[in-house]
């Protein structure tokens, strides 16, 4: 399987012997890495050099640059600092 095919990221989990809600894929494709949320998994669109072919509203996923894709991690654990 190759992206974006949901099932080259449970592919992947498989392979690595993880849960999905364990992890977190960052791209900046929304066509191929935000496919991913379909397995369960966490994402996160970095909006520095975005790749937005269909023009879709990014805003239905946890977006941004460094600092923020940061602070979401952050949030993800549970951590307030």
């Amino acid at each position: 399987y190759c992206k974006p095919n949901p099932k080259y990221y449970e592919e992947l989990l498989a392979k690595m012997d993880v849960k999905p809600e364990e992890c977190l894929m960052i791209g900046n494709d929304v066509d191929e890495d935000m496919v991913a949320e379909k397995t369960g998994m966490n994402v996160f669109l970095m909006t520095r050099h975005l790749i937005n072919r269909k023009d879709q509203d990014i805003n239905q996923w946890p977006h941004g640059n460094y600092d923020e894709m940061y602070n979401y991690i952050l949030q993800l654990k549970g951590d307030n600092n």
